[in-house]
């Protein structure tokens, strides 16, 4: 007599297959958070570390040679009034800045000594060139720049932010306190001025006020730093905030800002 062979079954059950795929989904739903929030932590940091080495640098150049670097961005696309911020446009050819409304919580102008040495003032720190759209680097005197008229707030730098109690401060203070001497930290009246520590500076050289080259920096840095992960994706340069002042004394850097990490005073480093 013969026995009969059970032959094995090679396919899955319907119940079998729903029930391997529930504990994938489940442990999908354990681990991908883990993966999320470690990424996050990375972004965090390389952003803390990218901003705080702009200001360091930044910082650095004015300690050793006594002026600032020039040739900072003003994040704007042209010289005209109405100019809109460089960089937001998918066809822009790569200076992007991290500001995407900058013409929102500024004053787009040509800065001038007519009322408040404003202009001299920024010549008195080394900046005496500033850079427009994809073009090098000229002189401030004929430039628009951006001052600053009112609070910026965390999640959308310049404009109003996910919650616009979420005032961005450098050493405690708002922007509209650092611009009255009464509730400014230095006690003097001035404007602060956002420019972009991007590809476009000269780190080689440093100014005097004048415009003129008076030596080769005593310092070789190269700063590419940008903030690695905004919202939209692209990769920015980073904010360094300058009062300048009325009575035309050298303008001073207050501190540096991204949308992911926030802002850093200057003195930190």
């Amino acid at each position: 007599m013969f026995k009969k062979i059970k032959r094995l079954r090679k396919n899955f059950s319907l119940i079998e297959l729903l029930i391997v795929i529930g504990i994938m989904g489940a442990l999908t739903a354990l681990i991908l958070p883990q993966f999320q929030s470690a990424e996050e932590d990375a972004k965090d940091t390389g952003c803390d570390y990218n901003n705080s080495g702009t200001l360091r640098y930044v910082s650095m150049f004015k300690a050793v040679n006594g002026v600032y670097p020039s040739g900072f961005h003003t994040g704007l696309g042209g010289t005209a009034a109405a100019s809109t911020v460089y960089g937001t446009d998918d066809d822009d050819p790569g200076i992007d800045p991290t500001c995407a409304n900058l013409t929102e919580a500024c004053s787009i102008a040509l800065l001038d000594d007519t009322t408040n040495k404003y202009l001299t003032s920024m010549k008195k720190a080394g900046i005496v060139k500033v850079a427009v759209a994809d073009e090098a680097a000229a002189d401030i005197d004929g430039v628009q720049v951006a001052t600053i008229t009112g609070n910026w707030f965390e999640d959308n730098v310049g404009g109003t932010g996910d919650n616009p109690t979420d005032t961005l401060t450098f050493q405690g203070k708002s922007f509209t306190e650092w611009m009255a001497a009464g509730t400014a930290p230095d006690g003097k009246d001035g404007i602060l001025v956002p420019l972009f520590a991007a590809t476009t500076m000269d780190w080689d050289n440093y100014y005097n006020e004048n415009g003129d080259a008076v030596g080769e920096s005593k310092v070789s840095i190269a700063l590419p730093g940008k903030c690695p992960w905004p919202e939209d994706g692209k990769l920015r340069f980073y904010i360094c905030f300058f009062k300048a002042y009325a009575d035309g004394s050298p303008a001073k850097l207050i501190g540096t800002a991204c949308p992911e990490c926030g802002t850093l005073n200057a003195g930190t480093f």
